[in-house]
């Protein structure tokens, strides 16, 4: 029996969970049946000062909360029987998350950091101590959604025109409008490196300051519709869109609140047929992410494409319309 629930597993929480909402029906079912203080015709279990927690209220609040979490456990569940490879890369991205996470946890003064991971585990239906599930579930998800864009690329980068996977160089100067002779020498030994052949990621490892680029300056995508910021500004942008691949911008000088720079720009993809001919994850992650972030429901409709392919049957229509509007699917 043991060996059965094992290999069927994800339908036995599907069932568990069905019966979770049978649970909630009985109880929705009977709650009137106790009577106490009723104001405006409705029954209230709680009055604190002068606020009355009617019983209409409370059910409200509960279902609202067991939806969330079972949304969450359902969420969860697909991506594993999704994504069911643990690479090395995943799994030394996972530990980054955790250390990152737990160095973010002991930062905030308000609460121990146990006690905030275990809140924000709780609340996308993991348990205290499932911290390494929750970041292996994250790298599991963006393999998911790197897979989805790569089947539906077509469609989901028809309107685009201009797509660019860009790397970048960036020095901190104390005066953009009038560099030190240190800050100038250290331009000229970067364009002295590019010049003799050197690999811009290999340069950029070395010497970009860059806050928004990985240590090899991957900054990632961007394309005609991508907005500037403080730190990728207009200039920046406009200078961006203009390369071809394996073109490099000249420096671009940057004045800004958040201080002053240099930047080199370094195109390492341009045009939807390199981008999608791409075998790089990062280019793919990256995209993936823009385009999750300008579609509110794209990372919904991909966990239930997903779901649909593990070929699921709700044994309960209602609950499937649950939760596809908590996802925010349909109306």
């Amino acid at each position: 029996m043991l060996e059965i629930i094992k290999k069927n597993w994800f339908v036995v929480l599907i069932a568990i969970l069905l019966c979770g909402f049978a649970i909630y029906y009985v109880w929705d079912t009977t709650k009137d049946f106790v009577k106490g203080k009723s104001v405006d015709g409705q029954d209230i279990i709680a009055s604190i000062d002068d606020y009355d927690l009617s019983a209409d209220e409370l059910y409200d609040e509960m279902s609202r909360f067991s939806l969330s979490q079972l949304y969450y456990r359902f969420r969860n569940a697909v991506i594993e029987q999704s994504v069911t490879e643990e690479t090395d890369e995943m799994k030394e991205a996972a530990q980054q998350l955790k250390e990152n996470l737990e160095a973010q946890a002991q930062t905030n003064s308000s609460s121990s950091a146990d006690e905030l991971i275990a809140s924000m585990l709780n609340n996308v239906g993991l348990e205290d101590d499932e911290l390494d599930r929750f970041c292996m579930l994250a790298q599991k998800e963006s393999v998911l959604q790197q897979n989805y864009v790569k089947e539906h690329y077509d469609d989901l980068m028809a309107d685009v025109e201009s797509p660019r996977i860009l790397s970048i160089i960036e020095l901190s100067v104390s005066d953009v409008d009038s560099l030190s002779e240190d800050e100038s020498a250290s331009m000229d030994t970067i364009d002295a490196a590019l010049a003799d052949g050197t690999a811009f990621a290999d340069v950029a490892s070395e010497y970009t300051q860059s806050t928004i680029s990985d240590e090899n300056g991957f900054y990632g995508y961007i394309d005609e519709d991508t907005a500037s910021s403080t730190t990728f500004t207009e200039e920046m942008l406009s200078a961006a869109l203009s390369l071809e691949e394996g073109e490099t911008s000249e420096w671009i000088h940057v004045n800004s609140d958040s201080g002053d720079k240099v930047v080199l720009i370094h195109a390492d993809v341009a045009g939807k047929d390199s981008l999608q001919a791409s075998e790089d994850d990062n280019v793919w992650s990256s995209l993936a992410s823009a385009l999750i972030s300008r579609n509110s429901t794209l990372s919904s409709e991909i966990l239930f494409d997903a779901a649909d392919k593990l070929e699921i049957t709700f044994t309960d229509e209602n609950m499937e319309a649950r939760l596809r509007r908590f996802a925010g699917l349909d109306a």
